[in-house]
């Protein structure tokens, strides 16, 4: 690692609500944090980064996305939630290998760090064996990203549960995956649980308690459908007093008002994927309703079987989702919008969605999400194309109304430059294809069994 770090002549967006930290801005790092951000910096031993014509921004956090999906790239864009568990759960989870899983995750995340992402929610429900859970964290260790990893049971307890059973999770192997994260400064665990209503009041009420007792966060996809029967889980969740601000729960598409006001008097954190759930019919990203319940609802990519995996793309669907929600009750009530605050979230609570509330839903928000003094180096520079902002409001309006993941020109992780003008760096890209490109026909294949 280098020991010092100076990035220079960028426009600094630092999501941290303190102006001396915005504007045209020097950032130095040293020792894998934010060391100080000042108009000029002077470091002659540091490594200067060049960021003119960039916004200078807190690497991309995504809330919720499952790496084992990578090598099946747009698998279920024309597929609903049901047929997804028909094949994609029921034939590639069940068969995946320690091998695959492996090679699916090292890809993940490569291209994530491409992407900008410098941190994700990785939710694993393909564990079927311990083999598998090693090769997740395998790679997780051998790349320089930073990652919640969310232990999940294997693909066959998952199918078992969606068909009506509820069998009992054994956690034991996530103990031995705790142990062995103990020592990493980037990659923590926890728990990814089915939900209360397939997994019944025991069981979720052990798998909850084990991983209070593990001392590590809880994940689960809840409500994960609109329509239907009404749906019981915050309800069920909250008459059981077992809601808590150490829960991440994510899609909530057939989630209540009353449900989301629930989420917010026990302070738990929300996320949304909505290309995902739109493309595949789960439902309106609820990115209204969580909003006008207090919650501040951060964004995943969930799967690249039916999403890009840009976080720039993803933040600008969700605010659409929720302007248009609010726009659609407006003119249903008979006036044309009028007032700004008619279009319910504003262009710098998108970027938040992906930075600051993204850091907050994988209960990370004191270390990353923001660029402070103190915090950990994950700092990213994204060309502004030519449009160099003069304002804060500027800068987040060039990023929702425009930016994309192949604008990203620098990626920085714990102090370490992974990606240096438009390139990743230290990264065998080669193999990582080549191991994603066989990975992808073996996963393929396994939908024939």
């Amino acid at each position: 690692m280098t020991k010092k770090i100076l990035v220079r002549n960028g426009y600094v967006l630092s999501m941290s609500g303190l102006e001396a930290n915005d504007g045209f801005r020097d950032v130095l790092i040293a020792g894998g944090l934010i060391a100080a951000i000042a108009p000029s910096i002077s470091s002659d031993d540091a490594t200067v980064i060049d960021a003119e014509g960039c916004i200078v921004m807190p690497g991309l956090v995504d809330a919720h996305r499952h790496y084992w999906y990578t090598p099946i790239r747009a698998g279920g864009m024309d597929h609903t939630l049901k047929d997804i568990g028909k094949g994609i759960w029921s034939k590639v989870g069940r068969n995946l290998t320690p091998e695959d899983i492996y090679a699916a995750t090292r890809a993940g995340i490569v291209e994530a760090l491409n992407m900008g992402v410098t941190t994700v929610l990785d939710y694993c429900h393909a564990l079927n064996s311990p083999a598998h859970a090693d090769r997740a964290i395998d790679a997780h260790l051998e790349l320089p990203a930073r990652a919640l990893y969310a232990y999940g049971p294997g693909m066959a307890q998952k199918v078992t549960e969606i068909t009506g059973g509820t069998p009992v999770t054994d956690w034991s192997y996530a103990k031995v995956i705790q142990d062995r994260l103990k020592d990493s400064a980037r990659i923590s665990l926890a728990l990814a649980l089915q939900g209360p209503v397939t997994s019944g009041r025991k069981n979720f009420e052990y798998n909850l308690d084990t991983a209070r007792k593990m001392g590590v966060p809880i994940s689960a996809h809840i409500a994960v459908n609109a329509g239907g029967p009404k749906n019981q889980e915050i309800g069920l969740l909250h008459e059981w007093g077992l809601l808590g601000p150490d829960m991440s729960l994510v899609h909530c598409v057939g989630s209540s008002e009353e449900d989301f006001a629930k989420m917010y008097e026990a302070k738990v954190q929300v996320s949304v994927t909505p290309l995902c759930e739109w493309f595949i019919g789960m439902g309106m990203p609820p990115m209204t309703l969580m909003h006008r319940a207090g919650l501040k609802p951060a964004i995943g990519a969930d799967s690249i079987i039916a999403s890009s995996g840009d976080l720039f793309e993803e933040a600008r669907a969700g605010l659409l989702a929720a302007r248009c929600v609010a726009q659609l009750e407006v003119i249903a009530s008979g006036p044309a919008l009028s007032r700004p605050e008619e279009l319910e979230m504003t262009t710098m609570e998108g970027v938040e969605t992906i930075t600051s509330r993204g850091a907050a839903a994988v209960l990370m928000p004191d270390t990353i999400g923001t660029l402070e003094i103190g915090k950990k180096a994950d700092v990213i520079a994204v060309s502004n194309r030519g449009f160099t902002p003069e304002s804060n409001i500027e800068a987040g309006a060039l990023l929702m109304g425009s930016a994309a993941a192949v604008d990203v020109k620098t990626v920085i992780v714990d102090g370490l430059v992974v990606k240096d003008r438009g390139r990743l760096v230290g990264i065998d890209t080669e193999s990582i294809q080549r191991d994603l490109v066989d990975a992808r026909k073996r996963m393929k294949s396994y939908l024939n069994l």
